[in-house]
């Protein structure tokens, strides 16, 4: 069976686990990339960063899209693992390289999860 392991930020895995929302979004700061790496269905692994560095809790692929940054915000609010659109477009732009800045790509990449369990 196929699976993706997604690198998780902490304070994003921390802020969703204490919710235990059914439906969250992990997302891809660049917002330029189709995600083709596992089918709908198949195992997400959320693996923690450093200092934890463990997996934190699995979910199910649903879909992926790339979405501007303040539609995200629009539809899918807190269960983008931050409590405001301030905060969050603060961790995008800090995640993106400088050769794609915010001005010039307002997209970000959604991949849309079942949560089963998080630990």
């Amino acid at each position: 069976m196929k699976y993706y392991l997604g690198v998780t930020d902490n304070k994003w895995f921390k802020y969703l686990s204490e919710r235990q929302n059914e439906d969250i979004n992990f997302w891809q700061p660049s917002g330029r990339t189709n995600f083709k790496a596992i089918v709908p269905g198949a195992p997400f692994l959320f693996k923690l960063k450093s200092p934890l560095n463990a997996i934190g809790g699995i979910g199910f692929f649903s879909s992926h899209s790339i979405l501007p940054l303040d539609v995200a915000w629009d539809i899918f609010g807190e269960r983008n693992g931050l409590g405001s659109f301030f905060e969050f477009r603060k961790k995008i732009v800090a995640y993106r390289s400088s050769n794609n800045s915010f001005a010039a790509n307002p997209n970000v990449g959604y991949y849309r999860t079942k949560v089963k369990n998080v630990s």
